[in-house]
């Protein structure tokens, strides 16, 4: 069975020539194409369907980190023999990191929260400038 890969931006291929007869191993670090590998055989093998998966992959033109949704199912002939996979990404990397900053936001805000009550059941002002700053270190 022959493995291909994708024409665009996560292989910086521009035609399909340029990725006939290669593997993701020809495009991207070993532990990314093994993943996406192992994610293939799967379709293959076991003929799950891959929705909406989430997967990192490094630009090979820059190593700028993306983040891609993709989606790879079985493609059956008329028999419904698995004949090949059939698979679409979409780059979601601004959504990700919007996702992050919204996290970090969350946990800075959890620690003033934390710092806020400290400082609240604190006796004394000594004691609470410490405890509270204590509570901000740990985040």
């Amino acid at each position: 069975m022959s493995w291909s890969t994708r024409v665009g931006a996560p292989t910086g291929a521009t035609s399909a020539e340029e990725i006939i007869g290669k593997s993701d191993h020809d495009f991207h670090r070993p532990e990314l194409a093994d993943r996406y590998r192992a994610d293939e055989e799967r379709v293959i093998n076991e003929g799950v369907e891959l929705i909406a998966n989430i997967e990192p992959v490094l630009d090979p033109r820059d190593g700028k980190r993306l983040w891609y949704a993709t989606t790879k199912v079985p493609w059956r002939n008329a028999d419904g023999e698995i004949i090949g996979i059939a698979g679409i990404g979409r780059d979601i990397t601004e959504r990700k990191q919007v996702e992050e900053l919204l996290e970090n936001r969350e946990r800075l805000l959890q620690a003033v929260l934390d710092a806020l009550s400290q400082l609240l059941q604190s006796t004394t002002l000594d004691d609470s400038i410490e405890t509270a700053l204590a509570v901000l270190a740990r985040r």
